[in-house]
């Protein structure tokens, strides 16, 4: 399986598309809050608790879930605190994106 990048302590922690992505994690997930989204490139940026910003875009079928139930990227809202789970052969895309439990 790929490892997933660990968290560069110096860095800016900011992605562009190219490169890793670094929130904190937990068992392969990401969790952080909603910074921005850019629905037309499917594209989410997220803020974790240090303040880092990592930016995944979403695979064609990805799962969206507000609150455990199945949503589309229009349901998630700049704010929300969503957990993200990294594509195993692509750090900086994602498989699917939680709001809630």
């Amino acid at each position: 399986p790929a490892e997933l990048p660990s968290q560069d302590a110096g860095g800016s922690g900011v992605t562009t598309g190219a490169g890793t992505a670094t929130g904190a994690t937990l068992a392969g997930q990401v969790q952080g809050t909603i910074d921005s989204i850019d629905a037309a490139r499917r594209k989410v940026t997220i803020r974790d608790a240090q303040g880092n910003l990592s930016s995944y875009k979403l695979k064609a079928g990805a799962a969206v879930q507000v609150q455990g139930h199945k949503a589309s990227l229009s349901a998630l809202t700049k704010g929300d605190a969503v957990t993200i789970t990294p594509a195993a052969n692509d750090p900086t895309s994602a498989t699917s994106i939680a709001v809630g439990s």
